[in-house]
């Protein structure tokens, strides 16, 4: 793939940082955009090795903070009790992340800003399967663009008008995430719509060339390949191909969106049985000036 490779051994000096080498490139966004509300889908943004590093690097601090559906370490600058911001730095191979990041115009870009700019708070989520996230908006107190990065299992992440539409889980607009993937949402998705991740063990996506924002950006269902594989190909997360039958109900704690009838035998479906997933969400604490 043509993503970026961070080395699997390749530390500095202090080894806990990342090689970065001739890693830094510019992305064409306008080629990676879903949806017009604000959404980018980067498929292979890092190689396999490099996620096998992020994931070891993650799992280095031994602080988890355990909450009722997921783990998670909140690392850099936050937003404070009183509203101010505690200038904590990242650690080295997260700040080279940034940079990364940085560079690409993964910040600026999505905002239509010329302006490079630089994250520098970093949530890192634990899900294991069957675990998600409520619907929920980050809010004025962040950069308004937020970018994700996906390690060791794919997911379904679903944008949302209302929290009702959440509560049903109606979305008005779903991208499965797999590894070593970036997402990145701004502009409309950032500022009006809800995101979430709903707790399944299993995510069923019917007739998903209409349905899933990024299907022809998937790393096996990609334009240059208009014949989805029909095997489980992700060694990390199970995902399977196929055609979706009549008898088609539940598995494993997921409702279909809708019950097969006869006549669509034929509907592609995709299968994901999730594993534990960790994400990297790389933010930027929005320093406002008093008014705004």
């Amino acid at each position: 793939g043509g993503g970026l490779d961070l080395g699997e051994n390749r530390l500095d000096s202090s080894g806990k940082g990342l090689d970065l080498g001739e890693i830094k490139r510019k992305i064409e966004w306008k080629d990676y955009c879903v949806s017009e509300t604000g959404v980018w889908y980067i498929p292979e943004f890092i190689t396999s090795k490099a996620e096998k590093l992020l994931i070891s690097r993650a799992y280095d601090n031994p602080k988890w903070v355990k909450l009722r559906n997921r783990r998670l370490q909140s690392v850099g600058a936050d937003i404070t009790q009183n509203g101010s911001i505690s200038e904590t730095h990242l650690p080295l191979w997260l700040s080279q992340l940034s940079e990364i990041l940085e560079v690409s115009g993964a910040f600026s870009v999505p905002v239509n800003s010329d302006k490079g700019v630089r994250a520098n708070h970093v949530l890192i989520n634990e899900y294991k399967s069957g675990q998600g996230i409520m619907a929920h908006k980050d809010g004025p107190s962040y950069y308004p663009c937020v970018c994700i990065i996906s390690l060791n299992s794919s997911i379904l992440f679903h944008f949302y008008q209302t929290l009702h539409d959440a509560k049903s889980i109606n979305p008005s607009l779903q991208v499965l995430l797999e590894p070593g993937s970036l997402l990145v949402f701004s502009k409309d998705a950032y500022r009006n719509l809800f995101h979430g991740i709903p707790e399944r063990n299993v995510d069923i996506i019917l007739n998903p060339k209409l349905t899933l924002a990024n299907y022809h950006h998937l790393s096996k269902c990609r334009k240059d390949k208009p014949n989805p594989v029909t095997t489980p190909t992700d060694t990390c997360a199970s995902i399977s191909y196929g055609t979706c039958t009549p008898d088609r109900r539940k598995v494993d704690n997921v409702t279909c969106a809708r019950t097969c009838t006869s006549s669509e035998r034929n509907v592609d479906e995709i299968v994901v049985e999730r594993k534990t997933r960790v994400s990297l969400t790389i933010r930027k604490v929005y320093e406002r000036s008093a008014g705004s």
